[in-house]
């Protein structure tokens, strides 16, 4: 087994027996129950106490997507910027064995 190998594996270990504390936590009960249950599920289903009525929406806000902040053209930028990177690295190392393979 190549020594990479072996610290691939320990790591992962280490990760895991770590991670395991984390995996037995629960919520407490009273998070769960009245009256945070009943405002939890008011929340999730949109409805604040009163009877259903119809909402208006304006036909301009109904007409594109909100803005969430995320900009998609650097998002598009860095990822192509990493593709080329790893394609150059990937043309390097398969220059550098060929060099010494003579």
């Amino acid at each position: 087994m190549s020594r990479f190998t072996a610290v691939v594996i320990a790591l992962a270990m280490v990760c895991a027996i770590a991670a395991s504390p984390a995996a037995a936590q629960s919520a407490p009960p009273q998070a769960y129950s009245t009256p945070a249950g009943q405002v939890q599920s008011d929340v999730s289903t949109g409805n604040d106490g009163q009877a259903d009525r119809p909402r208006q929406v304006s036909k301009a806000a109904a007409s594109h997507l909100p803005f969430t902040g995320l900009d998609l053209g650097l998002l598009l930028g860095v990822g192509l910027g990493l593709v080329l990177i790893g394609a150059g690295l990937s043309r390097l190392a398969a220059t550098a064995s060929e060099d010494r393979r003579g």
